[in-house]
């Protein structure tokens, strides 16, 4: 596969049109071994940005991410290559729209939430549009291997 970055902070709709216009996509991790060769891809780039705000202890820590190329519809996750990714995104109840991944830039540990529950993340699902965002263009050396893109 051929990763590029991209640089450029734009929402999950800009970023599937500019690399769509490439004929790549979104780039896509697999499993977590993928997303940790996506992380030593794009961090050497430090394009900062911030996320979600983290609270360990009494110390806020941001942590930053890009877009992944997975998307919600309805109930359903689905990549941008057709492939089947380990990763899904929040399709709750609670959530009233279609949501987009972003993955962070490292995995964030120990996170407690509002019920003082410990949880490890490696992204965040939210609306397409409610972030601008790095992201990287993914493009298989045999294009084959690309199910649904036009």
């Amino acid at each position: 596969m051929c990763l590029k970055v991209q640089k450029r902070y734009v929402d999950f709709f800009e970023a599937y049109e500019v690399c769509r216009h490439e004929k790549s996509f979104i780039a896509v991790p697999q499993n977590r071994n993928e997303l940790e060769m996506f992380r030593d891809v794009i961090i050497p780039y430090n394009l900062t940005n911030s996320v979600i705000r983290v609270r360990y202890g009494k110390r806020i820590v941001n942590h930053g991410g890009f877009w992944g190329g997975l998307k919600s519809w309805g109930r359903i996750t689905f990549a941008i290559d057709g492939t089947n990714s380990s990763f899904t995104v929040d399709t709750s109840p609670n959530s009233r729209e279609n949501n987009c991944q972003a993955m962070y830039y490292k995995t964030v540990f120990n996170f407690k939430d509002d019920y003082g529950v410990f949880h490890n993340y490696t992204g965040l699902s939210d609306k397409c549009t409610s972030m601008k965002l790095p992201y990287m263009c993914q493009r298989f050396a045999d294009q084959s291997l690309t199910k649904n893109l036009q």
